[in-house]
């Protein structure tokens, strides 16, 4: 067996792989990525098409091939008032058994505003916005949720806090 997870992108791969080590029913399980469709925009906004992505994800990847457990990673924006941009990043993970989800969030982290602008008023993805104004690189590889933390954070560990907390529901069914 192995746990699947809806995406091909590297970052997330591993952060998967980092997040199981922490627990010894997965720590020693192969991690597999499935190219699938989220089914909704390549920049989700709001929560829902962010959490709706996740559960997609999740989905397909563990009906991909027979899985543990099947990991969808989505990041998205959504409004959040008093911010300079009106919008906020999180990593939603959706965590799919065979039989429900389980779900946790990220922290969230605030784009410069134009960047926010211009992802909202062209349809495009933050990576590609960011690149396009000048604020990223295609080299830089802590994304940036690194570059505006100046380290601190990296695409790895913030994609790793969401795991994290939907972990918690799939650890402790009983509480939920």
């Amino acid at each position: 067996m192995h746990i699947a997870v809806g995406t091909q992108n590297a970052a997330k791969i591993q952060a998967v792989t980092e997040a199981m080590q922490h627990y010894t029913q997965f720590a020693n399980l192969p991690i597999v990525g499935f190219a699938v469709d989220s089914g909704v925009p390549s920049q989700p906004v709001g929560l829902e098409q962010t959490i709706t992505g996740a559960k997609n994800r999740a989905l397909q990847a563990y009906t991909s091939a027979p899985a543990l457990l099947g990991i969808g990673l989505e990041s998205g924006l959504f409004t959040v008032p008093y911010t300079k941009s009106g919008y906020m990043d999180t990593v939603c993970c959706a965590l799919y058994d065979g039989k429900q989800y389980h779900l946790g969030l990220s922290s969230a982290f605030e784009y410069p505003k134009e960047l926010v602008d211009a992802v909202l008023n062209h349809s495009t993805e933050i990576s590609t916005a960011a690149k396009e104004l000048g604020f990223a690189t295609d080299k830089q590889g802590a994304g940036m949720v690194g570059l505006l933390s100046d380290g601190v954070l990296t695409r790895t560990s913030y994609t790793m806090q969401a795991i994290f907390t939907a972990m918690m529901h799939l650890q402790h069914p009983e509480w939920y």
